[in-house]
């Protein structure tokens, strides 16, 4: 079993099934054990709501894009190194992304707090 499809592609699938759970049934009120939790998301109510299914749709659509990519990847002999780095850098990329992106569509949807 390729390196990739192994890290890759399972990250990607628990990134698919977590977003999908977290965009399906986002946590009702403000907590720091489940949801996306930071500062911003926490400022009020109407911030965590809409920073849970913003970021549930982005890891969800991610999480699908990391396993197709996974799934392609095994398909090749590649190097083990350039498996294991892609499969390691590839996940940690998509969470800068998903940090990145929530936080800029918190500043954009609520612009009187930044």
């Amino acid at each position: 079993m390729q390196p990739i499809l192994i890290t890759c592609g399972l990250t990607g699938l628990l990134f698919a099934i977590s977003g999908y759970i977290l965009y399906r049934f986002p946590p009702k009120k403000r907590n720091w054990w489940y949801g996306y939790r930071t500062a911003a998301s926490q400022k009020s109510q109407e911030h965590w709501d809409f920073a849970q299914k913003f970021s549930g749709k982005l890891v969800a659509l991610w999480g699908l894009v990391l396993l197709a990519l996974g799934l392609f990847g095994s398909l090749f002999e590649l190097p083990v190194l350039l498996a294991i780095l892609s499969g390691l850098f590839l996940p940690l990329a998509v969470c800068i992304h998903l940090f990145v992106a929530t936080e800029r569509a918190l500043r954009e949807k609520f612009p009187e707090d930044s």
